[in-house]
């Protein structure tokens, strides 16, 4: 220190590329990519003593994020099978993101005998560039959506699928004659080229925008009494994206205090609000395909493009020309879809095609926010200490996208809605707003041992509840009904009503250099140590595989009447293990030995559910709508396992 300053610099990068494939997954292992992952930041600090009570600390820094995803599959398209799996390359990716950080803090800081004062702020500019190749793979589903009936007709002509369901009623088999006009699966409809729809985009993937987050603080922290310590604070929390409405109250107050009555208990407890940043995945999927529709989209349904007539045909273009002739010209699989692939089918792709899939953000939007309280007992207990603690969480304004173009038209004979289009030559306008809820309640007990005599021990149990609207902001989560969200409240996706997780590690005495038995010193240096880990079964959304109700969403839709995340997934138990010892081979040179051991007993935990379960009613459904054992096309069952017992050795030399 010199002159009452203290000046830091500090720098790190970080390298690392992945293998996100799972060997046990279906869907991974069929879609797999590589990840990468370089980080770079940089950071210059100036602490200077104002006073004997007067603090000031500067902040400057610098961060470089470039992180990407891969498609092993370069050409694709993407092929989904409804129930089955999903091959190819992956409709999003590749995608490769690079984010510079600049940053900029000031804070004040008072202490006196009895309280600490701090105020600052925080200026962070941020630069995006994006290569997102949304769409661009093209995709190709298949679903539980083209009757047998239209299958024999086409095959052996019109009105043999009538002669065939005459046939079997007059010989008795009136059951097996209902078959005829039942949908097809989706591994019969893909063997037979018979995709519900096909969708590509074609463009400019690139994108570079700018944020700017500027935050103000001011926090408070008095001690009342020796045993009691009260703290306050408030923040002010902007954030500027270039074309979103700007949010200026973004207010957050929090209190938070801690009590000791005796010097074996402490009671904590805190409440206040916390504002979240709007993803910048948002930003620039309003921008590829928003109004600037820097990719177009073709988007042909399997029931034909309407005014647009094939060269081939003469006919409405289908889904099922535009697949069965790419893959006999050896296309599919072999090189990417092009534009003038398309030509022969009368589809001259470009800006302002119909049935189009577009983004936007709402004018209302604002930064989404949670309140969050808590509240603990904690008390020492020999050489223990035990706590009971409560948490709470509910987020407002969450983002979600919804799709403005459909609404409820009427009502038809069944009781399911009639859906209506505003603009029938778009497929969908999603609006990306901040409509959601979310909620979560924990109750949280803990016992933990501090490391002495060489052991320590550590256990708690989480048991909580988690609901919300919505899981994430990406399309794959709209609601089943687009105009009645607000009914989509129920289980989250990632909720675990139960958890416990133990672990617990134990020292031999190291060994003597002189002085103590041979028995003594061959059981020195070893640490063995190991964890146990278990939750219940998180939930899962049952899905028809087609679109039941016309609104254009065929990956959103459940059974009619269904609720969302009604379905039981798997439970989990994990037991692992780790043994080690140190060597000292001579002074300032030491090597570790390390065995390792995952899923010591060997325990069985799926992962995964098909919940893709057809155009049924609720009424053909199970009882208990579970996941269980058996092969991975059948609904329920589970479509993939965590490894099986693993074992790993190493060797560590420090010198």
């Amino acid at each position: 220190m010199r002159d009452g300053h203290n000046v830091f610099f500090r720098g790190n990068w970080t390298g690392r590329d992945s293998d996100n494939t799972s060997f046990g997954d279906l869907n991974a292992r069929n879609r797999g990519s590589f990840q990468s992952l370089d980080e770079f930041s940089v950071a210059l600090g100036d602490t200077f003593v104002i006073s004997p009570r007067w603090v000031s600390e500067t902040r400057l820094g610098f961060s470089y994020h470039d992180s990407g995803s891969t498609p092993y599959e370069p050409n694709g398209p993407s092929i989904e099978i409804a129930g089955f799996g999903n091959f190819g390359r992956d409709f999003f990716l590749p995608v490769r993101g690079v984010e510079r950080v600049y940053q900029a803090r000031q804070n004040f800081i008072r202490v006196t005998g009895r309280q600490t004062l701090k105020v600052g702020a925080d200026i962070n500019p941020v630069r995006n560039w994006v290569r997102s190749e949304t769409f661009l793979s093209g995709r190709f589903i298949f679903g539980e959506a083209v009757p047998l009936a239209n299958v024999i007709d086409s095959a052996a002509g019109t009105g043999t699928s009538g002669l065939i369901k005459g046939a079997l009623e007059a010989s008795g088999l009136g059951r097996l004659a209902g078959a005829v006009d039942a949908p097809i699966s989706a591994l019969q409809a893909y063997a037979l080229g018979l995709p519900t729809t096909y969708q590509q985009g074609f463009g400019n993937p690139y994108w570079l925008g700018w944020t700017n987050r500027t935050n103000y603080y001011f926090e408070d922290a008095v001690r009342i009494t020796p045993k009691f310590l009260l703290t306050l604070g408030l923040r002010h929390e902007l954030e500027f994206k270039s074309r979103f409405p700007r949010d200026n109250n973004n207010l957050a107050p929090r209190a938070g205090f801690a009590w000791s009555p005796d010097p074996k208990t402490v009671v904590r407890g805190g409440y206040g609000l916390f504002y979240a940043r709007i993803e910048g995945q948002i930003s620039y999927v309003n921008d590829l395909l928003g109004e600037k529709q820097q990719i177009f989209q073709v988007f042909v349904p399997l029931t034909g493009l309407p005014g647009i007539r094939s060269t081939l045909t003469g006919q409405p273009v289908n889904s099922a020309e535009i697949y069965q002739t790419l893959r006999a010209g050896g296309v599919i699989g072999q090189r990417e879809i092009r534009r003038e692939d398309l030509l022969v089918h009368g589809i001259d792709a470009g800006p302002g095609y119909p049935l189009r899939v577009g983004f936007r953000v709402a004018e209302d939007t604002v930064n989404p926010y949670s309140q969050q309280g808590s509240f603990e007992i904690q008390r020492q207990i020999a050489d223990y200490s035990l706590s009971v603690g409560y948490n709470y969480n509910r987020g407002l304004h969450v983002m979600r996208p919804l799709d403005a173009n459909v609404f409820q038209a009427g009502t038809n004979e069944n009781g399911r809605p009639i859906v209506g289009f505003r603009n029938p030559l778009m497929l969908q306008d999603n609006v990306y707003g901040s409509w959601g809820r979310s909620y979560y309640h924990a109750m949280i007990v803990q016992l933990e041992k501090r490391f002495s005599r060489g052991f320590t021990v550590s256990a708690h149990h989480t048991w909580s509840k988690t609901i919300d609207e919505n899981t994430d902001y990406n399309s794959a989560f709209e609601p089943h009904l687009q105009w009645d969200a607000r009914n989509e409240l129920a289980l989250s996706d990632y909720h675990r009503g139960h958890r416990f997780v133990a672990h617990a590690v134990a020292q031999s005495p190291r060994k003597a250099a002189r002085g103590r038995g041979a028995a003594h010193n061959l059981l020195a240096d070893f640490t063995v140590s190991g964890i146990v880990i278990a939750r219940s079964g998180a939930p899962f959304n049952l899905n028809a595989g087609v679109d039941t109700i016309g609104d254009r969403h065929t990956d959103t839709h459940r059974p009619w009447g269904l609720g969302r995340n009604v379905g039981t997934g798997p439970s989990y138990f994990g037991f692992d293990m780790r043994l080690a010892r140190s060597f000292v081979l001579r002074e300032g040179v030491s090597l570790q030995a390390v065995g390792e051991a995952f899923n010591v007993l060997n325990h069985t935990n799926f992962r995964g559910v098909n919940g893709v379960v057809g155009n049924v009613s609720i009424e053909d459904l199970p009882e208990e709508l579970v996941g269980r054992r058996g092969p991975v096309t059948e609904p329920f069952s589970f479509a993939s396992a965590f490894d099986p017992r693993q074992f790993q050795f190493s060797l560590r030399l420090t010198f």
